[in-house]
C-alpha cells in the first residue's frame, strides 16, 4: 500500500513494508535508500528515488529480527538466536553471511560510532 499525505508544504510517502508486528528500519548512507526488516524475517532495501520507488532487493534471515543497521555495503541484523550477523547489500544481497557476535539473550539494539569503525550492540 502506498499513500501520499500533503501537509504544510511537505509530502509524506507511506509504504506497507512487512506484515503486522515488529519492524525495524535504517537509512543506508550514500545510497538514497532505507533498509527494513520485520516479523516476516525478510530484509528489504527500498529506493528513495522518485523515479524508482519500491523494493530494490530482498532476502530472508533464519529467525526473528530485533534490530537492523546499515552501511553502504552491509546490513547488520540482531536476531532471536542471540546473535548479530552481517549480510552483503550489493547484487549478491544476503550472501556472505558473517557472525559478528553472540549474546546470552536477544540483542535488541545496534549502533555505529560516527566513523563506522565500531559497532555497539546491546542485549536485554
Amino acid at each position: 500500500m502506498t499513500q501520499a499525505i500533503e501537509k504544510e508544504n511537505f509530502e509524506l510517502d507511506l509504504r506497507f513494508a512487512h506484515i503486522d508486528g515488529h519492524t525495524e528500519l535504517d537509512f543506508v548512507p550514500d545510497k538514497n535508500a532505507i533498509i527494513t526488516i520485520g516479523r516476516d524475517c525478510d530484509v528489504r532495501l527500498w529506493s528513495l528515488n522518485p523515479e524508482d520507488y519500491g523494493v530494490q532487493t530482498s532476502f530472508p534471515v533464519e529467525d526473528f529480527p530485533y534490530a537492523i543497521l546499515a552501511t553502504n555495503d552491509r546490513a547488520f541484523v540482531a536476531l532471536e538466536s542471540n546473535s548479530v550477523k552481517s549480510f552483503q547489500l550489493d547484487e549478491l544481497a544476503g550472501e556472505d553471511e558473517t557472525m559478528v557476535c553472540r549474546f546470552t539473550s536477544n540483542a535488541t539494539c545496534l549502533s555505529f560510532h560516527l566513523d563506522h569503525e565500531l559497532l555497539a550492540a546491546g542485549a536485554a
